[in-house]
């Protein structure tokens, strides 16, 4: 995005005595795990983008601070992992105009790619301790819990995994059933369809 032609919007911010009164637009980052990469401020409906004015990164929970002429804007930032969050039409006057940028401002394009990919790991993490398992029974003759799987060598990071969408940081539910039956359970809700994994065999299959 760097590469795009500069609006005037831009040109204003080299040459703020010819273009009016500045105003004091502040970027906050209220991502969790992001950095603001790139921010860029265009004249409302401009086809083009104006500078990347970010530089270096803005860490979660810093804030950036530019002067920019008074005038009406499309705001664009873009996180370390290529998410856009747009604000359009946000008037900057001589006041100071304060936007934070946070997860709920997140494109539908990049938020479904995410998703799937978290899916996708989660997923990989279920079907890793379902390996283990089937690993464990056949040195110990049973199934085991995660501390059990951890113990044995098995899988030493058994009960450290969790699902990239639950914010809880919580273990898989590992359920047993007997000695040799098992139930894997994503720890997230069950409406992101994660789905399960019984006996080795998964539900997405």
């Amino acid at each position: 995005m760097r590469t795009f032609a500069k609006t005037t919007a831009a040109a204003c911010l080299l040459l703020l005595a010819s273009c009016g009164r500045p105003a004091v637009l502040l970027i906050h980052n209220g991502l969790d795990g992001y950095f603001i990469s790139e921010i860029y401020v265009s004249d409302a409906g401009a086809s083009e983008l104006g500078e990347d004015l970010q530089n270096p990164d803005l860490e979660p929970g810093q804030t950036a601070r530019f002067e920019v002429p008074a005038g009406t804007y499309d705001i664009l930032a873009v996180d370390s992992d290529g998410g856009n969050y747009s604000f359009k039409g946000i008037v900057l006057s001589g006041d100071s105009a304060s936007i934070s940028v946070t997860e709920s401002d997140l494109d539908v394009a990049t938020r479904t790619r995410r998703a799937e990919q978290a899916m996708n790991d989660c997923r990989a993490n279920m079907r890793s301790l379902s390996v283990a398992e089937q690993l464990y029974y056949g040195q110990y003759g049973g199934t085991g819990t995660l501390d059990e799987l951890v113990a044995s060598g098995v899988m030493g990071n058994a009960a450290d995994l969790s699902c990239p969408s639950d914010t809880t940081g919580a273990p898989y539910d590992l359920r047993i059933a007997d000695d040799s039956s098992f139930v894997i359970r994503c720890p997230a809700s069950p409406a992101l369809g994660h789905g399960s994994v019984v006996d080795g065999a998964a539900s997405w299959q």
